[in-house]
This record gives structure tokens, C-alpha cells and sequence, in this order.
């Protein structure tokens, strides 16, 4: 485990370990965040600064549980109250 600053790559480190590991092996690579802030940094910002910068095209998705979406029958019993 390495224990870096705010502001130090760490998230652009592990990208590019796991995109080599996907050019090795051909292995899908999945990743983990703590945070939607995170999630979103990757997404917006380091994914796609890593694609300027390598030529290379990551293919990445955000995948949610279902509870960050919002429950239709739950608004409906709201409303009905």
C-alpha cells in the first residue's frame, strides 16, 4: 500500500498499471472508488487525459448499485400520503 498527498498522480499510477495490465493480458480491468467525487475525477478528468496523452482510447463506464438511483414506487407512496 502506498500513502500519497492529495494532487500526486496516484489515481493516474494506478490507470496506467491497469491499462498495461489490459494490453498484457486482455483482461477486462474494473475499479473501485471510495467516492463519487472519485468516480468522477476518473471519468471526466483522468481517463480522459490519459487518452490525449497515450493516443489510446480507454473504453470506461460507470456502473451504480441501485440505490443511487431513485425508487419510482417510493415517490409514488409520498405523494399519495
Amino acid at each position: 500500500m502506498i500513502e500519497a498527498s492529495l494532487g500526486s498522480g496516484k489515481s493516474l499510477a494506478y490507470l496506467l498499471a491497469a491499462l498495461m495490465y489490459n494490453i498484457e493480458t486482455g483482461k477486462h480491468v474494473m475499479i473501485s472508488t471510495n467516492t463519487k467525487l472519485l468516480q468522477s475525477q476518473l471519468l471526466e478528468k483522468d481517463i480522459p487525459a490519459m487518452n490525449e496523452a497515450l493516443n489510446f482510447k480507454i473504453n470506461a463506464l460507470l456502473i451504480k448499485s441501485k440505490s443511487d438511483y431513485i425508487s419510482l414506487g417510493l415517490i409514488s407512496q409520498i405523494f399519495k400520503r
